[in-house]
């Protein structure tokens, strides 16, 4: 049928970074949304330029079975809502809550994100786009939830979340510019954090198995050979620290199979939260502004921002992690470890604060330290997602014969 598109997503829908790879193409933003009355100040461009900026610029008006927003709410998605509104109406991931998948967050921003690579794929396919076009896209997605709320229940309404019905999603790309794109999903998957990175760790969604620098520390650390590869990994029994904004994941995997796996509810958001209290007599700057103006390359007050969170914030967190590290490892003593795994965003800025009081939990317990260097750490989940579909999405999605 002419305008139906299909898309393949791997969806990593985190509580500071929204990370996806669509048909391939990753798509990073920051995982937030605002709600507006009245159109944005326009822009003058051109329709090109318009659609080639759309993941900056998500504008959408939104009637969905699966959220609690009235029918045709126009919100505002990623960069968009941190450009567009005042901070106090950005809404992020509610950390206190922690129930992702009963939030209203994740359905919007990956129905935004869709409904615009779709239009993207129309424009670029077509070249042409009309006002109030119809285009219908199909999704096939897999994604995951935080170990502490992930259960065979729980991973049933999420999932069921995104298949009720039809999505309707309206991209407002200009004033006089509307296209409405109908989204349905067929396959959607759903795991636990720290399982999809095991294809990182193990594989290189080339049917090899993964080497190269993601392992060169823990060579030299522990003296391994030095063309060790993911195959190492592949009957250890792993302990993943996945240390993300919201939550920090404490799991148990053999080989691709989860053994056990716990949440802290609680991650780098705690530390950028201090530092927003720090600044608040400066600054409005929200934990998503912080996380931001971490991550640029030349902001004004990025340095200042590091200094205060390598302070207090940052060693305070490195202390209440490792000692629910050693107090997960203490229950855990009729499961042997063969080999800690860090990893997540909060990682890398913990490093200096957390290596060596995570290393001498190892050298106590007898369990070998990989840390994953910053280049891979970040994106873990979404890349095991996405090497997870290159394997297995074409017999999941096949016909029943």
């Amino acid at each position: 049928m002419e305008n139906t598109y299909d898309l393949i997503v791997s969806n990593d829908n985190g509580n500071s970074e929204h990370k996806l790879v669509i048909n391939g193409i990753p798509v990073k933003h920051p995982n937030v949304f605002a709600r507006i009355s009245k159109p944005r100040s326009e822009k003058k461009t051109t329709l090109i330029e318009a659609i080639n900026e759309l993941h900056n610029n998500i504008d959408i008006t939104i009637s969905s079975p699966a959220i609690k927003l009235a029918d045709n709410t126009r919100v505002l998605v990623g960069h968009a809502a941190m450009a567009g509104v005042a901070a106090s109406k950005v809404k992020n991931m509610n950390l206190e809550k922690g129930k992702k998948h009963e939030q209203d967050l994740p359905i919007i921003n990956t129905l935004g994100i869709v409904a615009v690579k779709t239009v993207q794929e129309h424009f670029s396919e077509k070249k042409t786009i009309e006002n109030n076009d119809v285009l219908e896209v199909t999704v096939n997605m897999s994604t995951c939830l935080p170990a502490s709320v992930y259960n065979e229940v729980n991973a049933k309404i999420f999932k069921e979340r995104f298949q009720k019905g039809t999505h309707m999603v309206t991209v407002n790309i200009k004033s006089d510019l509307r296209v409405v794109v109908k989204v349905t999903f067929g396959y959607v998957g759903v795991s636990a954090e720290g399982t999809p990175p095991l294809f990182e760790i193990i594989e290189d969604g080339e049917g090899n198995y993964r080497s190269g620098d993601m392992f060169d520390e823990f060579i030299k650390q522990y003296d391994m050979k030095p063309d060790l590869d993911g195959q190492y990994f592949q009957d250890k029994n792993l302990m993943h620290i996945d240390i993300g904004d919201g939550t920090t994941e404490l799991i148990i995997t053999n080989g691709y199979e989860l053994k056990h796996s716990e949440g802290l509810e609680y991650g780098l958001g705690v530390a950028l939260e201090s530092v927003v209290s720090i600044w608040k007599e400066k600054k409005s700057y929200t934990r998503q502004d912080i996380s931001e103006i971490i991550k640029s390359k030349s902001h004004a007050f990025k340095e200042d921002i590091l200094t205060d969170l390598n302070g207090e914030p940052l060693e305070n967190l490195s202390f209440d992690i490792a000692e629910d590290v050693q107090s997960f490892v203490n229950n855990m003593r009729s499961k042997e470890i063969h080999i800690a795994v860090v990893y997540g965003g909060g990682s890398i800025l913990l490093k200096d604060h957390l290596y060596s009081k995570l290393m001498a939990i190892a050298k106590k317990e007898r369990f070998k330290l990989l840390w994953i260097p910053p280049q891979y750490a970040v994106d873990m989940n979404v890349n095991g997602l996405n090497t997870f579909n290159d394997i297995y999405m074409d017999e999941l999605t096949a016909p029943v014969s």
